[in-house]
């Protein structure tokens, strides 16, 4: 992300969770953060597809799935990344397809742009 639109999104996104979470009266001590492409070894192979492997469990495991996609440039492709083409990847579909059969519609979240608020995904 060269542009550094990312982890704004991600960190004003984690924000309006715990807001969120707050106004409900959750506890959030027990909250963690899981960030697929920083949670998964890029450089080696075996540990890669383990953890690749194990995505729908995380999916399927977590109390709120917030899909962040602000329209940035994929630094390798030099192609524009963006809801758009979160909803075209093949594990973007299998994470989403989890989290609903795992633990159901609720607390589905997505993050257009930095700025904005979070939209539920699901009514």
């Amino acid at each position: 992300d060269p542009d550094g639109v990312q982890l704004p999104a991600m960190q004003e996104a984690i924000r309006e969770v715990m807001a969120i979470s707050l106004q409900r009266q959750h506890d959030i001590d027990g909250y963690y953060v899981w960030v697929d492409y920083a949670s998964i070894a890029q450089n080696h192979r075996g540990a890669q597809t383990a953890a690749i492997a194990a995505l729908p469990h995380y999916a399927s495991s977590c109390d709120v799935f917030v899909i962040v996609a602000p329209t940035a440039v994929h630094v390798d492709t030099k192609t524009q990344c963006d809801v758009e083409s979160y909803n075209r990847r093949g594990w973007c579909r299998t994470e989403m397809l989890s989290k609903f059969c795992g633990s159901g519609t609720l607390n589905v979240f997505i993050k257009k742009e930095q700025g904005q608020p979070m939209e539920r995904l699901t009514k």
